[in-house]
């Protein structure tokens, strides 16, 4: 495989797909416990499994297929009028499928925009607008759809490459993944944003350093690590912070194979991310009650990580670290963060 895993094919069938009914079951659901539904549509990438059912809203009109594997694809919507009017029917069709949705995630992140460069139409197109760039269309396409979802009463939210590639909705919320740097600079652009950087909250990543941890897609992230974050940062002023609307834990799903694992990488640092996001910063009472709310874990059968180390039968092969030390990730990130092009890190 291209990221150095075996690459092993399950003969159990998987749907990857949700109905409008099981939208509006998700909904109701949602609904009934006080929770707000925040349904992400990631365009212009990340969209092959919309462009492997209608490929003519390509870029190149090719044929694709869903990806089978994770990573970045080339593969890019068109953002011709007719591609808006399509994802305009999906968005209205979540919309009210869900019933109601003050918030709708528009991605914007990962975008490979060589098709834009290459395509004639998308080319023209692009200077009709009086943009001169394939970047620029890249904001000018995600704020046309952010419109759109003002008309209907709800604010989009973005990943941080969409605000550098510029042209956002002033309402935009901003999620800077790269780092809380570029979430600083959305800030004083005057979006509100939601604190979601890799280090220290992608909770895919490993617990600890112990090589009897599970599989993970990355380096140590510890629950020392996520409670020290601050959503909020001191150094940053009162009108700054007043700007940060909460934060967000990340678990992608790439090496994640069963609901026991899903549980072991969420479970205690879940508990931190709550912890921050409620009061900021951690309470003195805070050991005393997470004890507590394991012995809750434990009682409803939560294959959580205990706090000295996995169970015996959570012990799996050596997890496989980034290709860089976490210091060299977050300068990586620092400077993917200076443009819109998450898709060539280099040192």
């Amino acid at each position: 495989s291209p990221h150095g895993e075996p690459v092993v094919y399950e003969e159990i069938p998987h749907g990857g797909y949700f109905s409008l009914d099981d939208l509006a079951e998700i909904g109701a659901y949602a609904r009934a416990r006080a929770v707000t539904v925040v349904p992400e549509l990631d365009v212009p990438g990340h969209a092959t499994a919309i462009l492997a059912a209608y490929p003519e809203f390509g870029a190149t009109g090719e044929e694709y297929e869903v990806l089978d594997r994770w990573g970045i694809s080339p593969a890019i919507l068109s953002p011709l009028p007719e591609t808006v009017a399509f994802l305009t029917t999906v968005m209205d069709e979540w919309i009210s499928a869900l019933g109601s949705v003050p918030y709708f995630h528009l991605g914007g992140d990962e975008v490979v925009l060589d098709h834009w460069d290459s395509s004639p139409a998308i080319s023209r197109y692009r200077e009709s607008l009086g943009l001169s760039s394939a970047a620029e269309l890249h904001g000018w396409f995600l704020r046309r759809l952010a419109d759109l979802l003002a008309e209907r009463g709800t604010r989009a939210v973005v990943w941080d490459e969409a605000f550098v590639a510029g042209s956002l909705r002033q309402d935009t919320i901003v999620m800077p993944w790269r780092g809380m740097g570029v979430g600083r600079r959305a800030v004083a652009a005057g979006h509100d944003v939601v604190a979601c950087p890799v280090f220290p909250l992608y909770l895919n990543y490993a617990a600890s350093g112990d090589a009897a941890e599970p599989l993970a897609i990355g380096d140590t992230i510890t629950l020392d690590d996520v409670l020290a974050f601050e959503p909020a940062p001191a150094s940053w002023t009162e009108e700054e912070r007043s700007r940060v609307l909460g934060l967000q834990g990340q678990l992608w799903s790439e090496w994640i194979a069963d609901a026991a694992t899903l549980d072991y990488h969420t479970w205690p640092r879940g508990c931190a991310l709550a912890e921050i996001g409620w009061y900021g910063s951690p309470g003195d009472d805070f050991a005393g009650r997470l004890a507590v709310q394991l012995e809750r874990l434990d009682a409803i059968g939560v294959d959580y990580r205990p706090l000295d180390g996995p169970r015996p039968w959570q012990r799996r092969r050596p997890h496989q670290s980034n290709a860089y030390t976490m210091a060299e990730a977050m300068v990586i990130l620092e400077r993917m963060a200076e443009t819109p092009d998450s898709t060539r890190p280099s040192m």
